[in-house]
């Protein structure tokens, strides 16, 4: 049975629009996203910065750099 694609509304840190985020299939590119966060002002102000990537009611993937 295929999953009902869902997307996320990014915040105001991630303005690229909406990211999917439960699909039946999800690229990640762990590359991309770890250039997209040391690459915000958050990772330069703070000691670490993360992207959820994957997210359904019963799994969460979060990258975390530090």
């Amino acid at each position: 049975q295929l999953m009902d694609e869902k997307s996320n509304e990014t915040s105001t840190h991630r303005p690229k629009g909406d990211s999917i985020m439960d699909a039946s299939q999800v690229t990640i590119d762990l590359r991309s996203f770890t250039k997209q966060i040391r690459d915000e002002v958050v990772w330069k102000d703070c000691d670490r910065n993360a992207i959820t990537f994957f997210k359904t009611d019963g799994l969460r993937i979060v990258l975390i750099v530090y």
